[in-house]
């Protein structure tokens, strides 16, 4: 199903980590529950400003309903920069909302807290008022043929492996797909050169399987050893950089993870994580007008699972550091097998599935 697109942009200015956005993440899965919407994310203004052509593209084929700007704690000026960009290069019909940065100096009087009941009644009218166009490519400008080309081009390369001879050929063969196929079934796929960059790209079907067909044909010894290896590595993350391993983090409630790296920050992804949940049920809360529980906050995030990535392998390896056995496991487990970017294990190396 089209669903409508909420552009949000910027970070929680934390200044520890790029991956540590929870205010944000957390606010873009409320977004996406409460409005059965998609959110399109930039980190910050000059990010956005580099894809803006995209983003006037989604406007006037209308997916693009609304943009919400994170106040930049540093640089005030930014709010009325991106406001005058939105003028100039999408729309001035197009609406901008502020979200209040705690950490600024300054605090804007137009602006609102996450909590506000006001920005999600705004958010609300906008995306009620969702109606795409009906036609698969809305060309209209040279600049619009340009984007769309290479849109067509990089949809194609994420999903075949097969070699083609000319770039024509390709946006050849991917136009045509896209004119048999419904577009509901098209879209993720059509949409995926416009978000944000994601961590691990998504491994080829025949290359995924032949990982797990290895790894399920493994002897006993094998295994163990596959495994002891992973156990060295982990010890030696404690002492030095090791840069074939990232730590992990999932809810198998909302099924958000988080992924960190680099000498002493494995540990982040399930910090993030916790906060994420927080941000999370703040705002379920606050829209309820229910108290904030503790201890029910406690047991939520007790049911995090974590692990790390191993990245020194033909498809990395999400190796879960529990048994297979547990239902939230099995349902990670599957989840990533449908995602193609790792094969997930758990911590005796068998292929959770």
């Amino acid at each position: 199903m089209i669903k409508p697109i909420i552009v949000v942009v910027g970070q929680d200015g934390l200044g520890l980590s790029h991956s540590l956005n929870y205010y944000r993440d957390g606010f873009c899965y409320y977004l996406r529950e409460q409005f059965d919407c998609e959110t399109l994310v930039f980190d910050n203004f000059y990010v956005f400003e580099d894809n803006v052509k995209n983003v006037e593209f989604l406007f006037r084929v209308g997916k693009v309903k609304v943009i919400i700007y994170i106040q930049n704690p540093y640089d005030e000026n930014k709010n009325i920069e991106i406001a005058e960009m939105i003028k100039e290069e999408i729309s001035t019909k197009l609406p901008l909302l502020i979200i209040k940065n705690f950490r600024a100096d300054k605090k804007l009087e137009d602006g609102y807290w996450y909590e506000d009941e006001k920005l999600y009644d705004l958010i609300k009218i906008y995306v009620s008022d969702f109606n795409p166009r009906t036609n698969y490519f809305g060309v209209e400008t040279r600049d619009d043929c340009n984007l769309l080309i290479s849109q067509l081009e990089a949809v194609y390369n994420d999903n075949y492996s097969e070699s083609i001879p000319s770039s024509n050929d390709t946006v050849a063969l991917e136009a045509i797909r896209l004119r048999l196929l419904p577009p509901e079934i098209i879209k993720e796929e059509f949409d995926k050169p416009l978000r944000k960059k994601i961590d691990f790209r998504e491994i080829p079907q025949g290359a995924f399987k032949e990982e797990i067909l290895r790894i399920d044909s493994m002897t006993q010894q094998e295994r163990e050893e596959m495994v002891k290896s992973f156990k060295y590595i982990l010890e030696e993350i404690t002492t030095r950089n090791a840069y074939n391993v990232s730590g992990f983090a999932i809810d198998p409630i909302t099924m958000e993870y988080s992924i960190s790296s680099g000498f002493g920050n494995h540990g982040l992804a399930r910090l993030n994580i916790d906060h994420i949940i927080e941000m999370i049920e703040n705002l379920n809360r606050s829209k309820d007008k229910q108290e904030f529980n503790k201890d029910e906050l406690r047991d939520r995030k007790n049911m995090i699972i974590g692990g790390f990535i191993f990245t020194n392998f033909k498809v990395p390896i999400l190796m879960i550091m529990s048994e297979a056995d547990n239902q939230n496991v099995l349902k990670i487990g599957r989840f990533f097998i449908d995602q193609r970017k790792f094969v997930p294990i758990d911590w005796d190396g068998k292929v959770i599935k």
